[in-house]
């Protein structure tokens, strides 16, 4: 499957800024309210976003945009822009050739998925996932919790590898990482030092500037220690501090039903969710007031 060269074109022009939890349009002054979808995939070994064996893009985002998405996350590997891989024509073999002028390769793949999400005026957040292509949940075989994992895969690697995607493409933000967490002997900081390779706020100050550099208007995009469940550092300590002066810095958390501070069988949920509602929001508030950690990192836990 060939096809020649696509032209990107980006139709929406608003700027939009952060103020306080809102995001403000600032040619209309009116809020703008998120309404994102994440899909999934490009950060597989598949390297594409999924859906696409069944399904061709524009029908794809046509879906999206019907039920009143304006925002799209798509996660990625750092190998997705760093080797560019051909993509298993099975990935994407309901893809038509009209809709898509692009080779084999992953990112003019990503090329065509872009434009049509531009084409409807669908925000676009990327997010950098993982090192190398793999799942990084549940059972993961190799975890991928830092950002530095050394080889081909260190800071700079990271941030070379966005600033691929910020040259590339007019997009809304970057999530600067996925769930990162300990691992090994590394203990990841936040503001305790200088140091890119394991202090958090130090690596994603880093990035914002670089990236920022490349295009004011990004949104940056910072999760939370351990697994991206703890944001009660970034309380005391807020950065990217260029970022947040100019309005564009986010803060990102990952909440599930089955989060680590409760666990509640799937076959007794439907009683139980009121409780453990009540339970997150009692040991959130305890481990503010008493320093209790609501999470498993237990060497970054006070």
């Amino acid at each position: 499957m060939r096809f020649g060269v696509l032209l990107l074109v980006v139709l929406c022009e608003a700027k939009y800024t952060a103020n306080g939890p809102h995001i403000v349009d600032t040619t209309t002054n009116k809020r703008l309210k998120l309404k994102c979808l994440n899909w999934y995939g490009a950060h597989l070994h598949g390297n594409v976003v999924a859906g696409l064996q069944i399904r061709g893009v524009r029908d794809l985002v046509e879906t999206f945009a019907s039920s009143g998405a304006n925002c799209i996350r798509i996660p990625i590997s750092m190998d997705l822009t760093r080797l560019n891989p051909v993509v298993n024509p099975i990935f994407i073999s309901a893809v038509k050739s009209h809709e898509c002028n692009a080779t084999l390769r992953a990112m003019d793949i990503m090329d065509c998925v872009v434009h049509y999400l531009q084409l409807y005026n669908i925000l676009i957040i990327f997010n950098c996932h993982t090192s190398w292509p793999g799942w990084v949940g549940a059972g993961e075989k190799v975890s991928q919790g830092l950002w530095n994992l050394g080889g081909n895969y260190t800071t700079m690697d990271w941030i070379r590898s966005m600033q691929h995607i910020v040259q590339r493409y007019k997009i809304f933000g970057f999530d600067l990482r996925n769930e990162i967490h300990d691992q090994g002997k590394t203990v990841i900081t936040w503001g305790k030092s200088g140091d890119i390779d394991t202090d958090w706020l130090a690596a994603s100050s880093l990035a914002s500037e670089i990236l920022r550099d490349m295009d004011s208007d990004l949104f940056i995009i910072v999760g939370g220690l351990c697994w991206n469940l703890d944001l009660r550092d970034m309380m005391n300590n807020i950065g990217p501090e260029k970022a947040f002066m100019a309005g564009k810095l986010i803060y990102t958390t990952h909440i599930y039903s089955w989060s680590f501070w409760w666990k509640a069988s799937q076959d007794i949920f439907d009683i139980v969710y009121l409780c453990s509602i009540s339970l997150t929001v009692f040991f959130f508030v305890m481990s503010f007031i008493f320093g209790i950690s609501y999470c498993k990192c237990s060497k970054y836990s006070r």
